[in-house]
């Protein structure tokens, strides 16, 4: 299995982050020489990206993001939570056992959620400065719950971009 077209990163980019979890290529495979294997790794990094691009989709932003910059920031984002749920599974970090208990993967997935939509609500302006491209045509569903925030992204420009904003 592969990655999707709308997936942030890779699970080499993963395994940069734990490399006590790959094989002794630093890789993760399906063959058992790492833990998690690599299709569950490559699953990981679909869902926790599809999270990220509901997010943006909230505030306007056409998905999945193609503008490098904003690329990258948003690879490094998933790959780091992909790591954390590595560790996780694999007894360490954040979503490791806690205490008598171990963390549900629904638990883990709902931090997520959280997690990814705050990261998202604190970097609107910075990747719309970037220049990822925003949705035009907000109809009313799209306003519900947000405000509508004008930008002018080149100093001088009169061209109102909008974002939205949650409040």
């Amino acid at each position: 299995m592969a990655t999707g077209a709308n997936t942030y990163g890779t699970a080499v980019g993963v395994a940069a982050y734990v490399p006590r979890y790959t094989n002794s290529a630093n890789e993760f495979d399906d063959a058992g020489g790492s833990r998690p294997p690599l299709v569950r790794v490559e699953a990981w990094l679909d869902q926790v990206s599809a999270m990220v691009n509901s997010a943006l989709s909230e505030y306007g932003f056409v998905v999945p993001v193609a503008q490098p910059d904003a690329v990258m920031m948003l690879a490094a984002f998933v790959e780091s939570h992909v790591a954390s749920i590595v560790a996780g599974v694999n007894g360490h970090g954040r979503f490791a056992q806690q205490g008598q208990r171990p963390l549900g993967p629904d638990e883990i997935f709902m931090e997520l959620f959280d997690l990814v939509g705050k990261w998202v609500r604190s970097h609107v302006k910075g990747l719309s400065a970037l220049g990822a491209t925003l949705r035009s045509g907000l109809d009313e569903d799209d306003l519900a719950g947000v405000r509508s925030v004008a930008l002018y992204p080149v100093s001088g420009d009169t061209t109102e971009v909008t974002f939205l904003e949650r409040f």
